[in-house]
């Protein structure tokens, strides 16, 4: 690889070594807590058994909710900055939207290892939210088609029989606010309940820009016997959200005006109203023996009426109005798996998958007036009236399994593979019909050396395929799958009595996109490779003294034209610092650090390097907890993303300004 050159690894598996004898004599003992990566949590999103994470040959980041409640998240978005591989984009100012190792992640995000893709354009809530987990690399050997570079896992809270009981008040900048309800406890000897409830809204620091979120999740916990147990996990979501689409360029720089600048209509909005539901069946069938069965529902209807800015000329911007709709889009499956630990030497896995997933998709698009450069002028524009498009739908099947063989007491060797079998339809409303069928074996090979009982290596290979555009649209010229190679070595580390933890990874990836005729046979494939470093370290320096950061180096470009992707910088840092000066007291700061970048495909505009300082205070006495968080400390004024290929071109959303927000806890 040719990243070895650039940036070896040895600095990061000298540190791993070297740690333990620089600082052992200068900590207590106690445990490393926030944003950490726990044995459980990693290889239950990277191996889907309970493995040490040392074994896991593959890279995973951990985010634990206590992490992200103190750096104020309210999105998604919020919760994933300054993970190593993970980079924002617009998502047309209504919707999560993310690349892992410079690779589009829209379709990739999962809810408890089960794919997500009702919410796919929504910002989702975090409210039920108990950890998140960031699987890096082709993870096609156990979650099937997805995305090159990795997946995102929402693990979310479970009715365990805890009691909880708490309520939380929010307000802040931009007239935002917020209350939010978790309350949990036994309901009876055998049934336990829990119930998560959002409101929140909030106006943006865009002109013209607002939303507001309803979302309510229950839940229940069956106790059928001592060895099995039924978790029913359901939610609703009913969200309004007007669409940001950036500003344009000019000169290959996006247009010089305030970050409040609106270039959309007064008219446009995005409705969006799905419900989800989730039953899992638990058997522990033996002390060996783990049975789990999960059958899942989504059902989404979403409205968007947007302008779009298309050209600048003389001085003026052509604009367009584009309204779309699912109505519906349906996701369901079924998924079974078993686990088994065989003996000391064999820890197995078997699963099988079935999806179903329909979208009727209905559009429309008319002109929009132009307007002023530099002094758009808003309006409400006729909103065109929805036409019938096409229905999509994806089959699939899928079997797969897994085995983590102990070759001796210092070397594991993890060997799995998943066949899927796809097939996907679209029916336009013109009465034209394409159909795709097509299977494809997924497989994995990982290697783990514990070089010391609390240092290993490790290096993995796997083989993954993608659909073309998630699936949700079909083309001609796109009927073949994409097929991505991943090559990676890193070192992981638990020291000091795992009060510290550092994670190196050196990786590869190679992705073919095959280009085919209306016979859908292959008459081209265009490459690309995705090669860097990450590194992440967790530290609990003293026992009032918590560190986390992350780095990333990612060399992206397209072979062929050597052109870098949208969106995908060449380094990104983060660091984050909590401090307890005294018991009730937390005081907490971090940097971010994203490089440049390039919007509009084929390095058409440049999006400058930025820099983002944020703030965190919390008294917490008795049941009552106040957290105070100011973002963007310094006022930055910088770019976080555009629309995806060549429309970004004049959509590049700014990133806000500094904000403020005010939250207030009540334990009862």
């Amino acid at each position: 690889m040719r990243c070895i050159q650039k940036c070896p690894l040895s600095l990061a598996i000298a540190l791993a070594l070297t740690s333990q004898s620089l600082y052992a004599q200068q900590l207590d003992t106690f445990t490393v807590t926030g944003t950490t990566t726990t044995a459980a949590g990693a290889s239950q999103s990277g191996l889907k058994m309970d493995a040490d994470w040392r074994q896991v040959p593959q890279s995973v980041s951990q985010i634990e909710r206590v992490a992200f409640e103190q750096r104020g998240a309210v999105k998604l978005d919020d919760a994933l900055r300054g993970i190593p591989g993970i980079n924002r984009a617009l998502g047309e100012g209504a919707r999560d939207h993310f690349s892992i190792r410079g690779y589009d992640a829209l379709n990739d995000l999962y809810r408890n290892g089960l794919r997500d893709g009702g919410s796919a354009q929504a910002y989702r809530s975090l409210q039920n939210i108990e950890r998140i987990d960031v699987v890096k690399g082709a993870a096609g050997a156990l979650y099937g088609r997805g995305s090159a570079g990795g997946l995102i896992n929402l693990v979310t809270k479970k009715a365990d029989g805890e009691r909880v009981r708490e309520l939380d008040l929010s307000a802040g900048s931009f007239n935002q606010h917020g209350l939010a309800l978790d309350v949990g406890d036994q309901l009876s000897s055998q049934v336990n309940g829990r119930l998560n409830m959002e409101y929140r809204s909030a106006d943006s620091f865009v002109d013209h820009v607002e939303g507001d979120t309803l979302f309510i999740a229950p839940s229940l916990r069956f106790e059928l016997s001592e060895r099995s147990q039924l978790d029913l996990d359901l939610e609703y979501l009913n969200q309004s959200q007007t669409p940001y689409r950036g500003v344009p360029s000019v000169d290959g720089k996006p247009v010089n005006v305030d970050s409040s600048t609106y270039y959309g209509g007064l008219s446009d909005y995005q409705d969006n109203e799905s419900v989800r539901a989730n039953l899992a069946l638990t058997q522990q069938l033996t002390p060996a023996m783990q049975w789990r069965n999960s059958v899942y529902y989504s059902r989404v209807e979403m409205e968007q009426s947007a302008t779009r800015n298309k050209s600048v000329a003389d001085g003026l911007l052509n604009r367009s109005v584009v309204a779309f709709a699912f109505d519906p889009q349906v996701d369901a499956g079924l998924q079974s798996e078993l686990s088994w630990q065989l003996n000391s030497k064999h820890q197995l896995l078997f699963g099988a998958e079935l999806a179903h997933m329909e979208r009727t998709s209905t559009s429309t698009g008319a002109s929009a007036p132009t307007t002023d450069l530099l002094n758009p002028v808003s309006v409400s524009y006729p909103q065109p009236v929805l036409a019938a498009n096409r229905t999509n739908s994806i089959n699939s099947y899928a079997l797969y399994g897994q085995d983590l063989i102990q070759l001796s007491s210092q070397l594991s060797l993890l060997a799995g593979a998943r066949y899927d079998h796809i097939n996907t339809r679209q029916s336009a409303a013109s009465g034209a019909k394409l159909t795709t069928s097509e299977g494809k074996l997924s497989p994995r090979l990982g290697l783990s050396y514990a070089i010391s009982p609390q240092t290993s290596l490790y290096t993995s290979w796997g083989r993954s395929y993608q659909l073309p555009y998630g699936g949700i649209y079909s083309s001609a010229t796109k009927a073949a799958m994409l097929e991505t190679s991943l090559s990676e070595i890193g070192v992981k580390a638990e020291l000091l009595e795992n009060r510290l933890q550092l994670g190196a990874s050196l990786f590869q990836l190679d992705r073919e996109s095959p280009q085919t005729d209306a016979m859908q046979q292959v008459i081209d494939i265009a490459r690309d490779r995705h090669e860097g470093v990450e590194l992440e370290a967790h530290a609990q320096l003293t026992p009032q003294w918590q560190l986390s950061a992350g780095y990333t180096w990612l060399d992206a470009r397209n072979r062929d034209s050597g052109m870098q992707p949208n969106d995908v910088p060449e380094h990104t840092l983060s660091l984050w610092n909590s401090y307890e000066p005294a018991q009730d007291w937390t005081l907490a700061g971090g940097l971010y650090y994203v490089s440049e970048r390039f919007a509009g495909n084929n390095q058409q505009v440049k999006q400058d390097s930025y820099q983002l300082v944020d703030l965190m205070a919390s008294y917490e006495t008795g049941p009552h907890r106040v957290q105070l968080n100011i973002n963007n400390l310094l006022d930055e004024d910088y770019t976080l993303g555009a629309t995806g290929g060549g429309s970004g071109l004049h959509q590049i959303g700014y990133g806000a300004p500094r904000s403020a927000n005010l939250s207030y806890r009540l334990s009862f």
